[in-house]
C-alpha cells in the first residue's frame, strides 16, 4: 500500500482570533497579510480548502500553492459555534455563564446549538479514515480542525484536547502506511 501524506495548516490570523470572538464564516484575514513560514509539498499534491473564504486567502500567501489542483472540502469547515458566532467570549460569559462553563468543561455538549467538540472530533476521525491511500495533499483549514486531527492521531482524550493550542498558520504534517504518524520539525 502506498503511503499517504497530508499537511494540515490553520488559516492566517482573523480579527475574531485577535479580539477573542467566535468566528463567522465570511470573516477575512487581518491586514497586512503575514509572511508565511516556508512550505514545500510533494510532487502531485492536491490542495484541499475549507469552505470559508479565509482558507483560500491563506493559501494565497504561499506562491504556487493555488496552482495545485484544488478541491473545497466541506468536512474541513470550522467548528459550528451556533448562536455564539461573532460574539466575544466575554459577552458569552456575561450572558450565558453556565452554558459557557458547560461547553468548556464537557466536550460532548453544544449549549450554543451548534457542534460539540466530540462532534468535530468524530467528523475529522471519519474524514481521516476515508483519506485515500497514496494521496498527497495540503489542506488549509481552521485551528479547531487541526486540533481535532492532532488529538485523534495522538489519542489525546477529548477532555484534554483544549491543552493543545493551534496558532495561525500552524502546520501539522502527517503520513500513513498502516496508521497515521505525526511529524514535528
Amino acid at each position: 500500500m502506498p503511503a499517504s501524506h497530508l499537511i494540515l495548516i490553520s488559516h492566517a490570523l482573523t480579527e475574531s482570533q485577535r479580539q477573542g470572538r467566535f468566528a463567522v464564516a465570511s470573516e477575512p484575514l487581518v491586514q497586512p497579510r503575514p509572511t508565511p513560514p516556508a512550505l514545500t509539498w510533494r510532487s502531485g499534491s492536491r490542495l484541499l480548502l475549507a469552505p470559508e473564504p479565509r482558507a483560500r486567502e491563506s493559501a494565497a500567501l504561499w506562491p504556487g500553492l493555488l496552482d495545485l489542483p484544488i478541491s473545497v472540502d466541506p468536512e474541513l469547515r470550522d467548528l459550528d459555534c451556533g448562536r455564539w458566532q461573532g460574539m466575544e467570549l466575554r459577552a458569552v460569559e456575561q450572558a450565558e455563564p453556565q452554558a459557557l462553563l458547560q461547553w468548556l468543561s464537557d466536550p460532548e455538549t453544544a449549549p450554543h446549538g451548534g457542534e460539540s467538540f466530540a462532534d468535530l472530533r468524530l467528523r475529522m476521525t471519519t474524514w481521516m479514515a476515508a483519506y485515500p491511500a497514496g494521496t498527497s495533499c495540503v489542506a488549509i483549514t481552521h485551528p479547531m480542525v487541526v486540533r481535532a486531527v492532532a488529538g485523534q492521531v495522538l489519542g489525546i482524550p477529548l477532555a484534554q484536547l483544549s491543552r493543545l493550542d493551534i496558532a495561525p498558520l500552524a502546520r501539522l504534517e502527517l503520513s500513513r502506511l498502516d496508521h497515521w504518524r505525526m511529524r514535528l520539525g
